[in-house]
């Protein structure tokens, strides 16, 4: 029987299909190196990264989005690539695919999403191309720059001994996304929820600060959830991490959700992506300019090469790496569902 496609496994066997030898030196970082593509030119380093948007993302699948919606989103996941290497955007081209029958008047709502969100963060949207099929895709290609390397934080380019920060709350999307829907969560809980989901915020002036700093080292956006996410960064980089499960920045909305499901509140930072922050790892010495800003230390990268979660009480547990999988065909609600009831904190200590 011929092996289904799994779409996360890909960037790893692309990597060695095409071979580092065939990447020019101009090239900074190439597939799956990094979360943007990163060219060289000399005078200014460009980024760029290619994102699709779920065909039917969790707004959608919660019935509680229109397609105004689905255009900041849109621009939101390109523009947060970029913000997780450190780059600052200023392009944007997108691919729209609208099914059989759809009206202009629905593509003007998409539209008006899109230059709503791309005008809050200074972009331009330069060009693209529009297409009638089976059913809606939705793509980006966010351009962005920075003036030299010194500016990027990679997720090749974390050290071992480097601190670990996020940019903002983990677990936000997920949280709301899960309990949306349960009856035990209050109109106030289901207003914060829908805001999550419909309103990207993306820490732009965060990722300004460290890129024109020079400050950070390894780095990459939040996008499947945590433990995937910096699994990728750490093996990339060749260095191991231990992430301290109470220093997980978290809302006090998810730590309600958390209680009244009966699990622990950092599950959902590993369930899911889609809170727009970025991980960065930065050496010692930034500590206190990173706590100025806002950041929150959650760990320490290592030589080991192993990736490990310390419980409040000390205890190293494996981290959980699943976070969110196409292949795994499950509604986003039902995964995050699935995860987080998965998360195990209880188990004996390594």
């Amino acid at each position: 029987m011929p092996e289904l496609l799994d779409p996360d496994e890909m960037p790893a066997w692309l990597a060695s299909f095409f071979g580092p030898a065939k990447i020019p030196t101009t090239i900074v970082a190439g597939i799956n190196q990094d979360d943007c593509a990163i060219v060289d030119l000399k005078q200014r380093i460009v980024l760029l990264t290619l994102d699709f948007l779920n065909a039917n993302p969790i707004a959608l699948e919660l019935g509680i989005g229109n397609l105004r919606d689905i255009g900041r989103l849109l621009v939101a996941s390109n523009l947060s690539d970029l913000y997780g290497s450190g780059g600052r955007p200023f392009a944007l081209l997108l691919g729209i695919t609208l099914p059989h029958g759809s009206t202009k008047a629905e593509f003007n709502m998409l539209m008006k999403g899109v230059k709503f969100e791309a005008s809050r963060h200074h972009v331009a949207v330069i060009g693209g191309d529009t297409k009638l099929g089976a059913s809606r895709a939705l793509v980006g290609v966010a351009i962005g720059a920075v003036r030299s390397r010194k500016h990027l934080f990679l997720k090749n380019g974390a050290k071992p001994g480097d601190v670990v920060w996020a940019s903002g709350h983990l677990g936000s999307a997920a949280a709301a996304a899960w309990g949306f829907r349960r009856k035990d969560l209050g109109p106030r809980w289901k207003s914060w929820a829908k805001k999550i989901l419909l309103e990207p915020t993306l820490p732009a002036e965060l990722s300004r600060k460290v890129s024109l700093g020079c400050l950070g080292r390894g780095g990459t956006d939040v996008s499947d959830g945590l433990g995937a996410d910096l699994s990728t960064m750490c093996e990339a980089s060749k260095v191991g991490v231990i992430i301290d499960e109470n220093k997980i920045p978290q809302t006090r909305q998810v730590r309600l959700a958390a209680l009244l499901g009966g699990r622990s509140p950092s599950s959902f930072a590993f369930a899911s992506g889609g809170d727009f922050q970025f991980l960065v790892t930065t050496g010692q010495t930034a500590r206190k300019r990173m706590k100025a800003w806002g950041f929150h230390e959650i760990g320490q990268t290592t030589k080991t090469k192993r990736l490990f979660l310390r419980l409040n009480g000390g205890a190293l547990l494996p981290l959980p790496t699943k976070g969110h999988r196409d292949f795994r065909g499950m509604t986003f609600v039902n995964e995050i569902d699935h995860i987080s009831k998965a998360f195990t904190p209880g188990l004996p200590p390594i």
